[in-house]
């Protein structure tokens, strides 16, 4: 029997802890599952010098392979993955494929890179289009078996997306989650609508109203960036701001990766058959992923025959109101507008009542609630008749419009016609009384009866309204402390006013600095926490 002396049991005992270690020592990511995440623009390092034999498509490439793994996001424009380092120390492979670990396909793969000098001209290169989104898996390995470590770079051509103007808007609709990226896109010449629109790229989508209140939000899990939104009517070549949003304090809301409110939302009242455009942009100049959802209400009935004068539905007058329900969703016009309070609107999508005089004095009561601005007139004689009286002094307050006609002839039928302020277009109730003016149902609203310390929010109607001498007020109370913001707008949808104010527990009023404003009608949106309330607001100076 041979026997190995102490000095040469001691070195084959060496190599065998050397070579369990060695096979038990391979990187995290050796296989395809394990792959580790590489970014454009980014350099990783790296080593094969412990990795096992990959069993994948060749793609070209020869055996056996040491791989290690990466992956990376299609930009939908080109990307190069590269070895060609002076730290490369052997002589590299590069397959790039898609698919699951368990299914790849071959993508592109490459040997020697004849434009790279480095390692006697031995490292690898790549290059291919990608396709936004998809994922791309990397396998940089040796040839036949050779290892080493190496420098893996990736660099990448970003392609503007393809709604990255207005005009190449993609359409949405109620209901619909859509993921994208602001990537690539380019600087929108927009300004403000709300909040800032233009200090970062923007994509952009379209959504046609249907006559009820429509939300578009980037608050959910896909978005990754803090964003902001901006809601426009009109045309491309013609924006009309709806409006905009940066931060929404909801919890939704929150960016998880710094636990802020970074997300954005916007709601608005649609005009049925109207295209919206929403621009999905970002805070200074921030990019990033994002997820968009619509969500509609649900639209008031359609006016029918009513909507034309000679289709008039006929009301009866009475000792107290009883309310008819009506809506001008998806009416159009049928005479010009009046003029009322020393205003006339832009325009008077209307519809039609009539009632016949029982008496030389009646009352006729429409209320709009605080979504419809309504325009009460009332007229004698034919359809385009001698105008007797119009009303529009509520201005989303949830007080009623009041029309006291006198002198009216027993017998003789009279016409009503209503429409929204501005070409706003909502739902509504109608009546007509022998004296009345409230609803028997309440309804009519009243001025808010104030609370010490309410139990809900509270916002009440700006005051004096129209507005002189500079100045207007209102009052808000709320149960706790917390934050106000109000806007003005003109009807142009420029921000005039941004006000912040604290809130008190209890009843606050706010002063509105309207000083040097032009005479007109403004547009008020206020925000306290999660809700918004809107008024008009007239000023005559």
């Amino acid at each position: 029997m041979k026997v190995l002396n102490s000095g040469k049991a001691l070195v084959l005992a060496t190599l065998a802890v050397f070579s369990l270690n060695f096979a038990y020592a391979q990187p995290a990511n050796d296989g395809c599952a394990g792959a580790i995440a590489i970014a454009c623009g980014q350099t990783l390092t790296g080593s094969n010098a412990t990795a096992t034999n990959d069993a994948v498509p060749a793609c070209g490439l020869s055996a056996p392979r040491k791989g290690v793994w990466y992956t990376i996001t299609g930009t939908g424009g080109q990307i190069t993955l590269s070895t060609c380092s002076s730290t490369t120390n052997f002589d590299t492979q590069i397959a790039v494929y898609t698919g699951a670990c368990t299914a790849l396909t071959c993508v592109v793969a490459n040997d020697n890179d004849a434009a790279c000098s480095n390692f006697f001209n031995r490292l690898s290169t790549v290059s291919f289009p990608s396709t936004f989104g998809t994922v791309y898996r990397i396998m940089v390995s040796g040839k036949v078996g050779s290892a080493g470590t190496f420098t893996l770079a990736a660099t990448c051509a970003v392609v503007a997306p393809a709604n990255d103007a207005c005009t190449g808007a993609v359409a949405v609709a109620c209901g619909s989650s859509t993921t994208g990226s602001t990537a690539g896109a380019t600087i929108d010449a927009v300004g403000t609508c709300t909040t800032t629109l233009n200090t970062a790229g923007g994509v952009w989508y379209s959504v046609v109203g249907n006559g009820a209140s429509i939300t578009v939000s980037t608050c959910n899990p896909g978005t990754d960036y803090d964003t902001k939104l901006g809601v426009f009517s009109g045309t491309c070549g013609a924006l009309v701001c709806v409006g905009g949003n940066d931060d929404t304090t909801a919890p939704e809301c929150v960016l998880p990766s710094n636990g802020f409110n970074r997300r954005s939302r916007v709601t608005f009242n649609s005009v049925s058959g109207t295209t919206y455009y929403i621009l999905v942009t970002g805070f200074s100049t921030n990019v990033g992923n994002f997820q968009l959802t619509v969500t509609c209400g649900t639209p008031p009935p359609p006016p029918t025959s009513f909507n034309e004068c000679a289709g008039a539905i006929t009301l009866t007058p009475g000792a107290t109101c009883v309310p008819t329900a009506g809506t001008t969703v998806g009416a159009t016009q049928s005479i010009a507008p009046a003029t009322c309070s020393g205003f006339t609107s832009n325009s008077a999508l209307d519809v039609w009542y009539k009632f016949t005089a029982t008496q030389a004095n009646h009352v006729v009561i429409v209320n709009g609630g605080t979504t419809f601005d309504a325009v009460v007139q009332a007229l004698s004689g034919a359809c385009n008749g001698t105008s007797i009286g119009c009303v529009d002094g509520q201005i989303l307050s949830g007080a009623p419009e009041v029309l006291s006609l006198t002198g009216l002839t027993a017998g003789q039928t009279y016409l009503i016609r209503i429409y929204g302020w501005f070409g706003s277009t909502g739902a509504f109730t109608v009546c007509v009384t022998n004296g009345a003016t409230s609803l028997v149902d309440g309804t009519a609203g009243t001025l808010v009866d104030y609370q010490q310390t309410p139990e809900t929010l509270q916002v009440g109607d700006i005051y004096p309204n129209p507005a002189q001498y500079g100045q207007a007020f209102m009052k808000i109370a709320t149960p706790e402390e917390t934050m106000a913001t109000i806007q003005l707008f003109d009807q142009a949808g420029r921000v005039v006013r941004n006000i912040e104010t604290e809130l008190y527990s209890g009843v606050n009023e706010i002063e509105l600095n309207v000083n040097n404003l032009a005479k007109g009608t403004y547009f008020a949106a206020i925000r306290v926490n999660n809700e918004v309330f809107r008024k008009k607001l007239i000023v005559m100076q």
